[in-house]
């Protein structure tokens, strides 16, 4: 067996590898009950003082906190005597208090949206005040689209929350005699009062909330207590900023044009949006002060929204060019973005939703991350699986995401049938690997989601090109998660990676010899999964320079080649995810199945808690949802027949989370449709 494994430069079998992904490679976790059905438009916080805190919102009235790092989350409902109508918003101050803002509708004498209101949480979001009411106009100026900030340097300005909204006149008249403004307050002693507001835009807009209206002032700190500011409307892009603590304000600054405008069209979205998110560096990178703007529009035509971004290095006097941050080459859209800057390393994040690899309207989340300053960017998938959402039910306005030294918690809603859920993707964009390498030839694979998979970058010292295997050898200028390559070493060397632990991947195999990678864990080759069950048909080997010999275990920055008796996939999981947790998937009968009768799938959950199994089309698109409920542990068994008599490849999506730990643990695999 040994000796018909593939030699380097010598094709001894014919192979197709294809390792490729079909998971997101980070953990998802459901943030909101899966008794509530309608949250949307989400925001969430970070504790600096206890970053195992985590806060979120959601409308209409949706709070969230987490106190083990995101892993669980309680829910609650918030009340104020002011009423609580959705734009939430949640940020900590340095000294671990929690606000959280939201529009009114207050009995009479007030009115809808008559006031933006800030309440505060003083044990991590467990309780909340009454909260204060700010811009209050009566009898007719409605208060809309806030949103708030804290100074967390150490300026003279030190945990001040500030906080910038838009007027209306009245909201979504037509008349020219209304108009709107870009308002801001501040509080300077923890929320028990605030300042009475001040016009920020110099130039106001119309009152329809659409294009003409000036919307989207998110505001940013920075390094010496600036504040700073952008807002969307007639003229574009504007900013302005303030540097005695948000006391007084300049003259407005073009930024640059938002063509086709801020408010257009996403076919199965109610309405949508691409208002800029303000953010600033105040780090002690080598960009630090840089103010970035971002914001999403459909230049590239109105079947192809974008998501971009701008900087200034002198603090908004001057702007740069824009960069595009979705890296894709589809005509596809991407939408809802929103932005962050870890303050403490200066990492540029942006999270939006994304089409370029579905049909349809099927919607994935992803995230950008740049580290050179806002110049480029790589983007990653974070979402386990895509959905479908309707222009029939509202989804909110806005993600979000939230970074502190390299803990980045990218926040969202997806859509399946008519319910809503928020869910996060936790990630750790610190982690260290270190691959040793021996004089002359390794299979190595990068065992982490790096910023650059350039093999230039990641092995400058290798002096051979990256060999992987496609039957016959192939260089590869740019390498990948889950795949194996061949290299050269001119010494031995211990290599350094920095990039986002990844613990778990799922690889699509072909029939014969693959050449497969690690992820940044050990795994167990007898943990290793595969769908279908059995196809493993070799052990997993390895090259010690000299010979290949088999393994019991994959570990981070190796590759190995193992042969497979058909197409399929292998599911590498680390111990901590796969001890217990894992489904066995040949508890999944999978084929044949036929259209002419219904179909039992048989399931089992390992612990009591949610558990949901979807159905999804190859290109995507969810087509059926089995299994949306509470179950304890043991064997279960739901019947399905599809809609539609289309013979193919389907696959299914089962996901469970136990009430110990509330982490999901979801598996994949193929259901291979038959003709009657």
């Amino acid at each position: 067996m040994m000796n018909m494994l593939p030699r380097i430069f010598t094709v001894l079998i014919i192979i197709v590898c294809v390792c490729m992904p079909v998971l997101s490679q980070f953990p998802n976790i459901r943030v909101s009950s899966v008794s509530s059905n309608d949250p949307e438009e989400v925001s969430i916080a970070i504790n600096p003082v206890n970053p195992l805190n985590l806060a979120a919102g959601a409308n209409i009235n949706y709070y969230y906190y987490s106190t083990n790092g995101g892993q669980s989350w309680t829910q609650g409902r918030l009340s104020s005597s002011y009423g609580v109508w959705g734009d939430p918003v949640v940020t900590y101050d340095a000294d671990g208090n929690l606000y959280f803002g939201h529009l009114s509708n207050p009995p009479s004498p007030g009115y809808w949206i008559d006031r933006i209101v800030v309440q505060k949480s003083t044990n991590g979001g467990q309780t909340w005040n009454n909260g204060a009411g700010i811009g209050f106009s009566p009898p007719s100026k409605n208060q809309d689209k806030e949103w708030l900030i804290v100074d967390w340097t150490n300026s003279p300005y030190r945990n001040n929350v500030y906080m910038a909204w838009t007027e209306f006149d009245s909201y979504g008249s037509s008349s020219v005699l209304d108009s709107t403004r870009i308002l801001f307050s501040r509080t300077t002693d923890a929320g028990a009062t605030w300042s009475s507001p001040v016009r920020i835009s110099d130039h106001g807009g119309n009152c329809i909330d659409e294009d003409e209206t000036v919307e989207g002032a998110v505001p940013a700190v920075g390094p010496n207590g600036e504040v700073y500011l952008a807002w969307s409307g007639p003229l574009g892009i504007m900013f302005d900023k303030s540097t005695d603590g948000g006391v007084t304000w300049g003259t407005d600054v073009f930024v640059t044009p938002q063509p086709g405008g801020w408010d257009y069209a996403i076919p199965g979205i109610y309405r949508a949006n691409g208002l800029p998110i303000t953010a600033c560096d105040i780090s002690n990178s080598p960009h630090r002060g840089n103010v970035y703007v971002q914001w999403t529009d459909q230049r590239n035509g109105t079947g192809n929204t974008d998501a971009f971004i701008i900087k200034s290095t002198d603090g908004g006097a001057t702007w740069g060019n824009v960069v595009r941050v979705n890296n894709d080459t589809t005509t596809r859209h991407q939408f809802f973005s929103w932005m962050t800057v870890d303050p403490m390393t200066g990492v540029v994040y942006v999270c939006f939703y994304d089409r370029r690899n579905t049909t349809g309207n099927a919607t994935d989340f992803y995230v950008a991350k740049s580290t050179d300053g806002g110049e480029t960017f790589t983007n990653f998938r974070v979402s386990d699986s895509s959905f479908t959402p309707t222009s029939s039910i509202f989804f909110g306005d806005y993600s979000c995401i939230a970074a502190l030294e390299g803990k980045v918690y990218p926040i969202w809603m997806r859509l399946d049938g008519s319910k809503l859920s928020v869910w996060i993707a936790p990630f750790d964009d610190t982690y260290h690997a270190s691959l040793s390498v021996r004089e002359k030839w390794n299979m190595v694979s990068v065992p982490l989601a790096v910023n650059d998979f350039r093999k230039s970058e990641l092995f400058p010292y290798a002096e051979s090109p990256a060999f992987a295997y496609e039957g016959s050898y192939v260089v590869k200028e740019t390498l990948a998660l889950g795949a194996g390559y061949w290299m050269k070493f001119p010494s031995p060397d211990s290599i350094q990676l920095l990039g986002v632990q990844v613990t778990r991947e799922t690889l699509d195999v072909q029939e014969s010899w693959n050449m497969l990678g690690s992820i940044s864990e050990p795994v167990a080759v007898n943990n290793i999964v595969s769908i279908p069950p059995g196809i493993i048909s070799t052990p997993f080997y390895s090259f010690d320079g000299t010979r290949y010999n088999p393994v019991d275990t994959i570990h981070p920055g190796t590759a190995t080649f193992v042969k497979t008796n058909q197409d399929g996939q292998l599911l590498l999981a680390s111990a901590a995810q796969a001890r217990g947790k894992i489904l066995q998937t040949e508890n999944i009968e999978q084929s044949p199945v036929y259209f002419s009768s219904s179909n039992t799938i048989t399931y089992e959950v390992k612990e009591h808690g949610n558990v949901t199994l979807k159905i999804f089309e190859r290109e995507g698109e969810a087509i059926a949802t089995l299994v949306d409920e509470v179950k304890d542990a043991g064997t279960y068994q739901v019947k399905w027949k599809p809609e539609r008599e289309q013979p193919g490849v389907y696959r299914f999506w089962l996901c469970t989370r136990s009430g110990s730990e509330n982490e999901p643990v979801v598996e994949t695999g193929k259901l291979m449709m038959y003709g009657k």
